[in-house]
């Protein structure tokens, strides 16, 4: 089935060892570079612009957070007011279980062999020059702004970047703002939750381990108001006056008057997409949350600490856990589910910054994972990167406007169970942004837009009347 995920639909995109140019690494590269600028030229050709009433946007990514082993269970507003007010994909999946590999698939729209991030290192392509270069200028974001969106991005990123010998066109490390995004708050290299250094729109930032002014998923929520609040003629300079966190030492909102004048008046639709440190490794709560669930285990699923005897050979050589190893796996568990405590605080405060600017109910949001977690599966205490469901299988949520919402005739959360996968999210969310039917999606995308399964079926009908499809290759 994993499998089918990986290759279905999918086309090699012009592969060398079919053109027989593999022999000849600069031309594979000026080929690419000239691909990836013919697929820009050609949108900027079809006119992705202007698009009436377009929708916004949201894309909270969290680190490793599984959908099977109980995740969310300290997210009340995650599953009430996303999950809750929209659609559950039972079956989401990631591309591949690795952090820059899969992040590259939920940029760009590609397989891992299309958009050549094969894994976490610099060697890998994971943020490297030559992905900026190719990869990158063909991403989501370059196609909202082209779209008329006003575009975020704050968090973790790609595990290089910032760091030397990334970035592109003359700008290097952290000076390097990706094309498409307006407004630029990246963390450099991989998730921390204190002593960090962020990007913001190319100057450093340096944090520090003080909680009420550096716990990360505290700052990002801060920098998420900040930028829903932005006047939209400021050309993206954040303006406005927040800055504390979200957490129990204020919600970082400007007054009630200001919030008045600003109600219902959006000019400017935005796209934004927050990448959380949680639930990764440290795996550090905030201080309110260190207790959070007190003498949990990880879940005892049926391959608890069951050796992998009949898999293959990484898994099957792996002895059951010893009682130390099963208590660490259980307490990493715990850990876990406090820091994503405060991703639910996060969401709290973006919604009700939504609802007092008047902008809620023309929001999309979607809330997922780069890939699953497993804790104590076939004897392994935790990481991910095995193909096994707990590793690939993702939280995927999507709140919908309430006037497209589809609703279910008891009342209760609509889930739905065809597969997706990464590589359908910016497909997904550039045919909200420019009206469906896959006409702006690139060509040199893998992925298809699942924006009819969010709408109900009156929207739908109108969605696929104009045919051409949903994007990807096919």
């Amino acid at each position: 089935f994993y499998r089918y995920l990986v290759v279905r639909r999918s086309t090699p995109f012009l592969a060398p060892s079919h053109r027989g140019i593999e022999s000849h690494p600069m031309l594979q590269n000026m080929l690419t570079t000239l691909l990836a600028l013919l697929s820009v030229l050609a949108g900027v050709a079809k006119g992705a612009r202007h698009f009436g009433n377009q929708p916004n946007v949201i894309v909270v990514l969290t680190d490793d957070q599984d959908a099977l082993l109980n995740s969310t269970a300290f997210q009340p507003v995650v599953m009430s007011e996303i999950a809750g007010k929209g659609i559950t994909f039972s079956h989401a999946f990631a591309n591949t279980p690795v952090c820059c590999p899969s992040r590259s698939s939920l940029l760009s729209g590609r397989y891992v062999h299309n958009h050549g991030a094969r894994n976490n290192s610099l060697q890998g392509d994971c943020a490297s020059r030559s992905w900026s270069e190719t990869v990158e200028v063909d991403s989501l974001a370059v196609h909202m702004q082209r779209a008329g969106y006003r575009t975020l991005y704050a968090g973790k990123y790609l595990n290089n970047y910032g760091f030397p010998n990334t970035g592109a066109h003359g700008a290097e490390g952290t000076a390097y703002v990706p094309p498409g995004w307006t407004d630029w708050y990246a963390l450099k290299g991989n998730s921390r939750y204190y002593n960090y250094t962020i990007s913001d729109n190319g100057k450093e930032e340096v944090h520090g381990d003080v909680y009420e002014e550096d716990y990360l998923t505290d700052v990002l929520a801060a920098r998420a108001l900040r930028f829903i609040q932005q006047d939209n003629d400021d050309n993206g300079s954040a303006s406005a006056s927040a800055s504390a966190p979200p957490g129990n030492h204020g919600d970082g909102r400007s007054s009630g008057s200001e919030q008045r004048q600003r109600k219902g008046q959006q000019q400017q639709p935005f796209y934004m997409m927050i990448g959380t440190p949680a639930a990764h490794a440290s795996f550090t709560p905030s201080p309110q949350y260190e207790a959070t669930a007190t003498g949990w285990r990880a879940p005892r699923t049926p391959t608890w600490n069951q050796p992998g005897e009949d898999r293959h050979q990484t898994v099957r050589n792996v002895p059951p856990m010893n009682d130390t190893q099963i208590e660490e796996s259980d307490r990493i568990y715990r850990q876990r589910l406090g820091t994503l405590r405060s991703v639910d605080d996060m969401v709290k405060a973006i919604l009700t910054e939504l609802e007092e600017s008047g902008v809620l109910d023309n929001t999309f949001i979607f809330y997922t994972a780069d890939h699953g977690f497993h804790l104590g599966q076939l004897g392994m205490g935790f990481d991910k990167r095995q193909l096994y469901e707990t590793d690939i299988r993702v939280p995927l949520f999507v709140r919908v406007p309430a006037a497209m919402r589809r609703s279910e005739p008891d009342g209760g959360t609509i889930v739905v169970d065809s597969p997706v996968s990464h590589v359908d999210l910016a497909p997904t969310i550039l045919d909200l942004a420019t009206g469906g039917k896959g006409k702006y999606v690139p060509e040199s995308w893998d992925g298809l837009s699942y924006a009819p399964l969010l709408l109900p079926d009156s929207a739908k009908e109108e969605h696929a009347a104009g045919g051409g499809g949903t994007g990807g290759r096919n």
